[in-house]
């Protein structure tokens, strides 16, 4: 993308705080996950990831470690069109799944999942063997898929060109 997407203007404020409105709705709750000296200004609760740099594995790892709750809905800064409606109906879902994962017809979206905290030990193991990759990396836990209709829903705005069709309303 060759900038922060994080704070890529999304109405009137930062498309983070977007997703972070979007998940409190939905959970009650928001945390974002990243450097204070990057988004400590935006107001929400942050934890830093620790160590930082391990992309979104690491992202992961860091909000089950420092979340109090046994389940975490998981969500990427990046998704502008994630309503609470379907959030929250994750949210509400009752699975033993250690993660309950969104599928849309491009496939499962881990980084709009729910975790529990007892797949912290295999999450941190991939990473200590150096294996990065959410999608392959939940192949070891118990996952369960939840579908999704409209894969608008799950849209990561990742280049430039996501962000354009973002910004002509899609």
């Amino acid at each position: 993308m060759g900038r922060d997407k994080a704070m890529l203007p999304f109405g009137e404020a930062p498309l983070v705080d977007h997703v972070a409105r979007m998940v409190k709705a939905a959970s009650g709750t928001a945390t974002l996950v990243g450097p204070r000296e990057r988004y400590g200004h935006l107001g929400w609760p942050l934890v830093e990831d620790d160590p930082p740099g391990d992309g979104p594995l690491g992202g992961i790892i860091a909000a089950l470690a420092h979340s109090a709750s046994d389940r975490c809905l998981i969500v990427a800064c990046d998704m502008p069109w994630l309503d609470r409606e379907n959030l929250q109906a994750m949210v509400e879902h009752v699975t033993e799944a250690e993660v309950l994962v969104a599928r849309s017809e491009n496939g499962i979206e881990p980084l709009c999942a729910i975790y529990r905290r007892s797949s912290l030990p295999v999450l941190r193991a991939a990473l200590q063997e150096g294996d990065r990759t959410v999608r392959r990396v939940i192949g070891r836990l118990r996952t369960e898929e939840w579908p999704v209709s409209d894969v608008r829903l799950v849209f990561n705005a990742n280049t430039p060109a996501d962000w354009a069709t973002v910004e002509a309303g899609g």
